[in-house]
């Protein structure tokens, strides 16, 4: 997994106004969507094969995997076929930002508290 691909992620997942500003294009020089940030999270940082593999349980806390596990299910209810807006302001969408913002605290702390080989929480 890469630790801070699933950090800056998280932190854009968990935080309205910028997402605001990256998915609705008003960031100069930077712009994302919600299908991107999830998509690194998921993808590109290893969330989604550490999670299905049963490495992430091995690794983190129950606390942290539930959690992850919680993110993916939101993420799942999110339809972010139409514009921006209509993606920040779904119905989901606040709890989305909760999750993101728990999981990332407990990635952070439970990173900084880790030595190698060391069991899960």
């Amino acid at each position: 997994m890469n630790l801070e691909l699933i950090h800056e992620s998280l932190r854009e997942l968990s935080d309205e106004v910028l997402q605001s500003a990256l998915w609705t294009g008003k960031s100069d020089g930077e712009q994302s969507s919600f299908t991107e940030a999830v998509c690194v999270l998921f993808n590109d940082a290893g969330l989604e094969k550490a999670l299905d593999s049963g490495n992430l349980d091995k690794d983190y806390s129950k606390s942290l995997c539930r959690r992850a596990r919680q993110l993916r299910a939101l993420v799942n209810m999110i339809d972010d076929t139409g514009t921006p807006e209509q993606t920040l302001g779904h119905a989901k969408m606040d709890a989305l930002r909760d999750a993101a913002r728990e999981l990332m605290e407990l990635f952070t702390t439970e990173t900084r508290h880790q030595t190698p080989g060391s069991p899960p929480a």
